[in-house]
């Protein structure tokens, strides 16, 4: 048989394979591993030739193989020896999602040392704060430009004693390509064997949304056990899907999420993930890697659903019709479905037919052979879940934190496991308590309470903070307990459903306790809402900050004859504006007013904001009002919009009728 792969050029020093039709794949094999470094060298041996890492190169994908990669590795670790790392060492790396990446990872835990993973769009200071509490020995760095910034740190800033800069020319002593190109010459350092699956594996800070980032210890008995617990859920109820496995490696691998999911986890069942180098080019990577899954946050699933959602209301009246028809019926039948009804014959029959003129054309788009998609971060929202559900590509949802390496609970695309709007069930080796968060009291089944957790997922403990530990431990049974400060209660018994976050929430002047994140996801699913902030402690309605998705909006200006008022593109970049022309039309103000309650309407009334004002800004981490992993940073955005929420609190702004 003629072999899928063409051995191809060479990236740097690095043979690649290039993807050619379909990934072949070993069939998935099961081993025993305890640490990270013993998944590596097992998952060599069990997949050695397939595709393990896609770099887009051009316009296709170059495909490093599980044996390629290994090699890599082998390298790396006699480079980052040769700058005298050893056990207990500290490597920091500031890049987004790369190969290297995964190789250095690797190679450092074989050493026995830890990696601190940093974002390239933090700000300096964060490098700073993370570099010296950390005590890194060796920063690595993805570009010439952040090396600029950080050269000099060595001797300044903690314990830095060298820098190596991933993108630099290998001609240059700073160069990951020259030392890479050097470790050739180099006798073998081999993984040490005396690594235990308690030596620590990463540290991730926190993305401080509260304070000073908190720095995570992970050891690879937490992150093995997420992989293992997460493996066994799987292989009961959906083996099928864990075969042949591509994933659109989106998520940044920075933050555990995607390091755990993406880096680790996949490694175990010898999957393929395809390395997106920026959100703009997701759309364009979803056609050229053909992924199965995707596993991700659901602002990516919310941008797909909206895009999709537009082009079909461009299409004709009866097209349209024909859509939302073949969407009811297939509602209908997996309704039953999730909640152990039956499901006749005849509609069984038209969701079939349907499904394959309708729904087989909106997957293709998809890449034509996603699977499945898994969600984590923040909740997604119901009509998202059943519209991906409906054209058939489940979203499992998940729940965990950085401090639990980060999987607490997880859906599968059985139903055994999965309620939508739900996060799923505890992973295999995890237990889960809802308590009084006053009292430590375990609540009732279905009332809410803060959600606790015990088992090999938990995180070994903060970082020089012993302070912080006493408060997020407490002992039961014997085990230890983490407090995860998120509200959430137990359905039907099995299911966890996350409610709130307890630090999040604010208290109304009338006693009525708002929890602000669940709301401002059901206004943004509005079109014309692109992020949008509650707050209102102490006063008697929540008030809102919308910022306006210009996507949309300025085509409903020319629309309605208002494109003399409507921003220009230079306007939007502005940072220094305070308001928009547009924000003192009457239409405008209309719009934004029908569409809050229009999406609003199924809220309780408390949970309403009463008045809005609009930004001309969104919320970026390049303004700090957004952290790495999308989360808005309320402190900041309360800081710099005071003005504005005391108007509101004053009635001087946009009142809403529901």
């Amino acid at each position: 048989m003629r072999s899928m792969y063409r051995l191809g050029a060479r990236v740097g020093s690095r043979k690649v394979s290039r993807f050619l039709s379909t990934v072949p794949t070993r069939p998935i094999q099961l081993f025993q591993f305890d640490t990270l470094v013993e998944l590596q060298q097992k998952a060599t041996a069990a997949y050695t030739t397939n595709p393990m890492f896609g770099t887009k190169v051009g316009n296709a994908f170059e495909w490093t193989t599980y044996s390629e990669f290994d090699v890599e590795v082998s390298k790396c670790r006699i480079a980052l020896a040769e700058h005298h790392i050893s056990k207990n060492d500290k490597i920091a790396i500031i890049s987004n999602n790369r190969l290297e990446w995964a190789v250095i990872k690797y190679a450092a835990n074989g050493l026995g040392s830890q990696i601190i993973p940093m974002y390239e769009a933090q700000m300096e200071k964060d490098w700073t704060y993370i570099l010296e509490d950390s005590d890194a020995k060796v920063l690595i760095v993805a570009t010439e430009a952040i090396y600029e910034k950080v050269k000099n740190y060595p001797g300044k800033i903690g314990k830095v004693e060298s820098i190596i800069c991933l993108d630099a020319s290998v001609d240059k002593p700073y160069s990951y390509k020259h030392w890479m190109q050097k470790a050739v010459t180099k006798a073998q350092v081999p993984a040490r064997t005396d690594i235990t699956a308690d030596d620590i594996s990463t540290i991730i800070y926190t993305s401080g949304t509260t304070g000073k980032p908190k720095g995570v210890e992970l050891s690879h008995r937490n992150v093995c056990g997420v992989i293992h617990g997460t493996n066994d859920l799987y292989r009961k109820y959906d083996a099928e899907f864990l075969e042949h496995q591509v994933s659109l490696a989106y998520l940044p691998w920075a933050h555990v999420y995607g390091m755990t999911c993406e880096v680790h986890q996949l490694t175990s069942t010898g999957s393929a993930r395809a390395i997106v180098p920026s959100r703009e080019q997701i759309l364009e990577c979803l056609q050229l890697s053909k992924p199965t899954c995707i596993i991700s946050v659901p602002v990516l699933f919310n941008r797909v659903y909206d895009s999709i959602m537009k082009g079909i209301s461009e299409q004709s009246a009866f097209r349209q019709k024909l859509v939302h028809y073949a969407l009811s019926v297939s509602r209908e039948r997996n309704a039953n479905l999730e909640f152990g009804r039956s499901v006749s014959p005849f509609l069984a029959w038209k969701h079939n037919l349907l499904d394959k003129v309708i729904f087989s054309k909106i997957r293709e788009k998809l890449g034509g052979r996603l699977k499945y998609m898994a969600a984590g971060g923040a909740a997604t929202s119901l009509p998202v879940l059943q519209f991906f559900e409906d054209i058939g590509i489940p979203i499992m949802e998940g729940y965990g934190l950085t401090e639990t390496s980060p999987i607490v609970t997880a859906g599968t695309v059985s139903w055994e496991n999965r309620r939508l709007g739900c996060v799923g069930v505890p992973i295999p080796g995890v237990k889960v308590r809802i308590m009084d968060p006053e009292t430590l009291q375990e609540m009732p089944s279905d009332t809410d309470g803060e959600i606790t957790c015990s088992g090999p997922v938990v995180m070994t403990g903060y970082r020089k903070n012993q302070k912080a530990n006493d408060e997020v431990f407490y002992q039961h049974d014997g085990a230890r307990y983490f407090r995860t400060g998120d509200m959430g209660r137990m359905v039907e018994g099995k299911f966890l459903k996350i409610t709130g976050r307890i630090k999040e929430q604010f208290k109304l002047e009338n006693g009525k306790y708002v929890v602000p994140a669940p709301l401002e996801d059901v206004f943004t699913r509005s079109p014309y809402i692109l992020q949008l902030f509650i707050c209102g402690t102490n006063h008697p309605h929540p008030i809102a900050l919308v910022v306006p998705n210009w996507a949309n909006l300025l085509p409903w200006c020319e629309k309605k004859g208002l494109s003399g008022k409507a921003p220009t593109a230079a306007q939007l970049a502005d940072t220094s504006l305070e308001k928009l022309d547009i924000f003192d039309e009457p239409a405008f103000r209309d719009l934004i007013n029908q569409e809050m309650a229009r999406v609003g309407a199924g809220l309780k009334s408390y949970e309403k904001p009463g008045q809005w004002l609009p930004l001309t800004q969104a919320f970026t981490q390049e303004n700090q009002m957004m952290t790495p992993k999308m989360s808005l940073r309320r402190t900041v955005i309360s800081a710099v919009h005071k003005d504005k929420i005391e108007a509101l609190y004053a009635n001087k702004g946009c009142a809403v009728k529901y």
